[in-house]
């Protein structure tokens, strides 16, 4: 933490190939879930943000180095890294998958009929938690290991490949003709962290309470229903706050239309007065000049002919939904 401070530098670690996490699109930007939250994060400690790559063999290396000050990229928490390395607290799980050509799906639905298939095929890229919960849990199944997911593997030589949920989701979204399954009674869901080199305390307190504030404020749950849901962006709309005494007038219509029609008021008004005429007529007392009467108005004060109150009507905005989707 104090290094970062010194530089004025957060240096990430990343992974991009870990779609909908970490990613490259098609414009060649580097995307995903977690890269929004890498730019947060250095905006919250008003630092300049530097991606630094890693392949995954060498994630917990890179970290004991010192290469970067923190990884983001999807990456599984398990009793070895924390062993090793600080970590967060957990922001995502997600169970584990498989995902294939669609006309296969039936047949991967339980783990008991996976089981039972004879000469089953299943890829797997070189992850070091993947492959050895692959071995586990499918223990007669061959192996076999494809560079990344970047590319679709390659199902004539292959039944099946594995991810977790949202990974392998992306990825059936992105292929048509290929659906994400997840067997039943398979394993427990993955949880996803943030991993920092050996004691980093005050930096795992910082990034687990700033988590805590992004789950508070409404980030985490737009970023998880753009990027993992694949659900549309929505413009948050303001919240204001406008006092609304006794007797108000109720607008009933567009906030656009009541505006036209107060601007329309006090220009009216204005042309009567400049012409020596008052709402409560010729030659009172209470005129006043064009100028005055807009800076009235505009500033929310009462004439005390017309009393005038505008409310601004509160448009509410409709909860989130969080769900688990499988292509």
């Amino acid at each position: 933490m104090s290094r970062i401070q010194q530089t004025g530098i957060l240096r990430v670690g990343y992974n991009a190939s870990v779609i909908p996490f970490c990613y490259v699109n098609d414009r060649g930007e580097l995307v995903g879930f977690d890269v929004a939250y890498a730019y947060d994060l250095a905006r919250s400690l008003n630092v300049r943000l530097v991606f630094v790559p890693f392949e995954w063999p060498d994630l917990e290396a890179d970290l004991v180095a010192g290469k970067f000050d923190i990884a983001m990229a999807g990456i599984y928490a398990t009793t070895r890294r924390l062993s090793v390395l600080s970590a967060s607290s957990s922001y995502y799980q997600s169970p584990l998958a498989l995902f294939m050509p669609s006309d296969r799906a039936a047949r991967f639905m339980t783990r008991g009929q996976i089981l039972a298939m004879p000469n089953l095929r299943i890829g797997v890229f070189d992850d070091p938690v993947l492959r050895p919960a692959l071995a586990r849990l499918f223990p007669r199944a061959e192996i076999v290991v494809v560079p990344d997911y970047t590319t679709l593997p390659d199902f004539t030589k292959i039944d099946a490949a594995i991810w977790t949920l949202e990974q392998a989701g992306a990825i059936a979204r992105s292929h048509p003709g290929i659906t994400a399954v997840v067997p039943k009674d398979v394993s427990n869901p993955f949880l996803l962290t943030y991993l920092m080199p050996p004691h980093s305390d005050e930096m795992v307190h910082f990034v687990s309470y700033w988590l805590d504030l992004r789950k508070a404020d409404g980030m985490r749950e737009r970023e998880v229903s753009y990027w993992l849901l694949s659900q549309p962006r929505t413009l948050a709309l303001p919240r204001w706050s406008v006092p609304r005494p006794p007797l108000c007038l109720r607008a009933r219509r567009p906030a656009l239309e009541l505006l036209s029609g107060a601007s329309r008021m006090i220009h009216e008004r204005a042309e009567r007065e400049a012409a020596g005429s008052c709402l409560r007529g010729a030659g009172c007392a209470h005129a006043a000049s064009p100028a005055r009467l807009i800076r009235r108005l505009a500033g929310g004060a009462q004439d005390e002919g017309v009393p005038l109150r505008l409310s601004t009507p509160r448009l509410p905005t409709p909860p989130g939904r969080l769900h688990a989707r499988s292509s």
